[in-house]
């Protein structure tokens, strides 16, 4: 006679981001990382693009004119997730509809991650206006996690990103970043990791859950790859759903990319293209 077999349900993440055909990130990233975690990826776009914004030439259509028919298809399913995770978003007014959305789904088991996506090596991106920081730092007053680079974190803090680049190689860096979190975690939010921070010749992540710090450190490659925030932000959620450490979640993050990345750079190949991460994915279950 054979048994009944329960079989657990997957946890499911509403993942906030925008769809390009050639970069390997946001979304395309997303859905393998996630499937590879035995998470469910329910993607929301908040864009539509022929290629990442890093290539000098691109088509993007904001998307968020869909979402109340998303929404609404939802709320009439009774959707529940266990994770609501937020990347590349084309302005405030979608940061602001992101946040909304989160006060819709969310219930006291939901574990929200922004990915605030507006800059990187001390630039703002296209999109990102005075606006879209206001809205942003409103949108992380309701996250569990956020994984900024440098650069974001001070978008965010209102830190000088030249003056704290200066202070990088010093000895006394990571005390400096714990004590300027200080002042992100008043907006709201409970953890942050601060990604790929350049020391030397390696990449650092940081992460403060205000009262202690903890550092991940990897080799670096000497170029920066489309997706790998998108890699790292989704595998931090697909772990963390399912009960796993940030700490913890944060290393397999590192030492995956850190694989990919490593045989992505052995070929000859355009950055803008993204990570070969594909054949990795088994080490994600």
């Amino acid at each position: 006679m054979q048994k009944n077999i329960k079989q657990k349900k997957a946890k499911t993440v509403a993942v906030i981001n925008d769809m390009s055909s050639f970069g390997k990130c946001s979304l395309t990233a997303a859905l393998p990382v996630f499937a590879a975690c035995n998470t469910v990826c329910c993607p929301l776009p908040t864009a539509l693009l022929s290629a990442q914004t890093g290539f000098s030439h691109y088509f993007m259509e904001d998307t968020s004119y869909v979402w109340d028919g998303y929404i609404k298809s939802w709320q009439n399913m009774g959707v529940k997730f266990d994770g609501i995770l937020s990347g590349f978003l084309t302005g405030g007014l979608e940061a602001k509809k992101t946040y909304d959305f989160i006060q819709t789904f969310k219930d006291q088991d939901t574990l929200i991650v922004v990915d605030p996506v507006m800059g990187d090596k001390g630039k703002r991106y296209a999109v990102c206006d005075d606006y879209l920081i206001e809205e942003m730092r409103r949108l992380i007053s309701c996250a569990d996690i956020i994984t900024p680079n440098l650069t974001e974190f001070c978008l965010i803090s209102g830190l000088d990103f030249d003056k704290v680049c200066k202070k990088q190689n010093d000895t006394d860096f990571f005390e400096f970043l714990h004590k300027e979190c200080q002042a992100v975690f008043k907006l709201g939010c409970k953890r942050i990791v601060v990604s790929g921070i350049k020391q030397n010749n390696s990449i650092l992540n940081f992460i403060d859950d205000k009262k202690n710090y903890f550092i991940t450190k990897s080799p670096y490659f000497g170029v920066n790859i489309s997706g790998a925030g998108d890699i790292l932000a989704s595998i931090i959620t697909a772990k963390s759903v399912k009960g796993i450490s940030l700490k913890r979640a944060v290393l397999l993050a590192d030492k995956f990319l850190t694989k990919a990345i490593s045989n992505t750079v052995k070929k000859k190949f355009d950055p803008n293209f993204g990570i070969d991460f594909e054949k990795y994915l088994y080490k994600l279950k």
